[in-house]
């Protein structure tokens, strides 16, 4: 019997290069897309876990407990029950960890709580990013917080330190 001959089947080296940059183009857009859209749900969360946070305050503003403390009484605003949250870190420049509230465990931190910053029926919760936060947002060069009126009146604001991190703040959370 004669062998038939068959043509080798395969990619040539040209076609495996043409693939491999086009893989690379799409990695160098995508990459930097991702990490955006991370740290853009990470200020998400970071919004609604600390907008969790101001019923407790709103309670404490309305029975008169102002002053937050690791000692139980009349006046204090207790932060016992507060979670710790792996996206913050406790920066004592920025966020300062509440009075009251538990040692948070290693990688995590607490929104920072004030009460009476700018008149007695005001307060803010304030959070800096760190831990497993996206390393574009950590060590307080993004933050955000929400701020309580005399009136009562909430509103979100967000402080970026580079130019550049502008970009992650939200209609509903302005810069400041």
């Amino acid at each position: 019997m004669k062998a038939v001959y068959s043509p080798q089947k395969g990619f040539t080296l040209t076609e495996l290069m043409i693939v491999v940059a086009i893989v690379g183009i799409l990695a160098a857009v995508g990459l930097p897309a991702y990490q955006d859209y991370i740290a853009k749900s990470q200020v998400a969360r970071a919004m609604v876990e600390t907008g969790a946070l101001k019923a407790k305050i709103e309670s404490c503003i309305v029975e008169r407990r102002t002053t937050l403390s690791t000692t139980p009484g009349p006046t204090v605003c207790s932060m016992a029950d507060l979670q710790p949250s792996a996206l913050l870190v406790n920066l004592e420049d920025y966020a300062p960890a509440p009075a009251g509230a538990p040692p948070a465990p290693a990688g995590t931190g607490y929104p920072a709580v004030e009460f009476g910053g700018n008149g007695p029926e005001t307060a803010s919760i304030t959070v800096a990013f760190g831990n497993s936060a996206s390393q574009i947002l950590a060590g307080g060069k993004f933050m955000v917080g929400w701020f309580r009126s005399d009136l009562g009146v909430w509103s979100c604001l967000s402080y970026a330190q580079e130019q550049a991190l502008r970009r992650f703040a939200t209609s509903s959370c302005p810069l400041i």
